[in-house]
């Protein structure tokens, strides 16, 4: 999809922020089929449902923070780097969690037992561990050591059908989790996948809203850089893993 860059929403925003809201969309209003009354997108109601965002700090996760705040799912739960619990914690975030602990799942758990709710709802949106761009290569990957198994763990105790779980990439082991794309084609699948024919005009709708409402989302972190040399450094960067809470824009023309 391409939009027309509305006045008042700052270029740089607009190109951080457009496939990451669509994938998000995608994830919360089609994939898992909550409300987002803002744009009058119908579906059950997130009010009060708790959520778990594995991978606060991407940009996928960033946006979906964003609209579980607005769709009014509470308590929201995520995962990130230290560092970056303050400004998730802005942006809407009940409780952040470090990845890095051990004990991240236990936490977790602790947290939706004190929050007396049950946790049957997460989109995990970084999937770490289980594609061939995980490091190291030498070593075979373990699907339980994967997030979406370690997000799995984080639920409460609910019948399976009532799970509502959602990736950024297909998990073929486990099929309870659905996949999410940042742009759907019209008709009754894409990409090979089947889908509800009215999901591409969801993102749509939403994606309309938005344009209506330029500040409504923010990117906390926009870098942009210049050149086909620092483009590719920037790339291997994050091929390696090394941005965090960052979304990097290569300027046009390249030169």
């Amino acid at each position: 999809m391409t939009w027309a860059l509305p006045g008042g929403l700052d270029p740089k925003q607009a190109v951080a922020l457009s496939l990451g809201l669509q994938t998000a969309a995608d994830a919360l209003l089609n994939v898992l089929g909550f409300v987002f009354e803002p744009a009058k997108i119908q579906g059950v109601s997130a009010k009060d449902t708790p959520i778990l965002i594995w991978g606060g700090a991407s940009n996928v996760g960033l946006c979906a923070i964003q609209i579980a705040k607005m769709a009014g799912f509470d308590p929201i739960f995520t995962t990130s780097s230290v560092k970056h619990h303050d400004t998730l914690h802005r942006l809407g975030v009940t409780e952040c969690f470090d990845y890095h602990d051990v004990d991240v799942v236990d936490r977790i758990r602790n947290a939706v037992n004190n929050s007396g709710k049950q946790l049957s709802t997460v989109f995990d949106t970084v999937v770490g561990g289980l594609t061939v761009f995980d490091p190291p290569p030498s070593k075979p990957l373990d699907p339980a050591k994967s997030t979406i198994s370690l997000a799995r763990k984080c639920l409460s105790d609910v019948p399976e059908q009532d799970l509502r779980l959602c990736a950024v990439v297909p998990i073929a082991h486990d099929p309870t989790w659905r996949l999410c794309i940042g742009t759907r084609l019209e008709g009754p699948d894409t990409f090979g996948m089947p889908q509800d024919p009215r999901w591409p005009g969801v993102v749509e709708s939403f994606m309309q809203w938005f344009l209506t409402n330029p500040k409504a989302f923010r990117h906390p972190k926009v870098t942009v850089v210049t050149g086909i040399d620092e483009g590719m450094r920037q790339v291997q960067r994050s091929f390696d893993g090394g941005m965090s809470l960052e979304k990097v824009i290569i300027a046009h023309p390249f030169t």
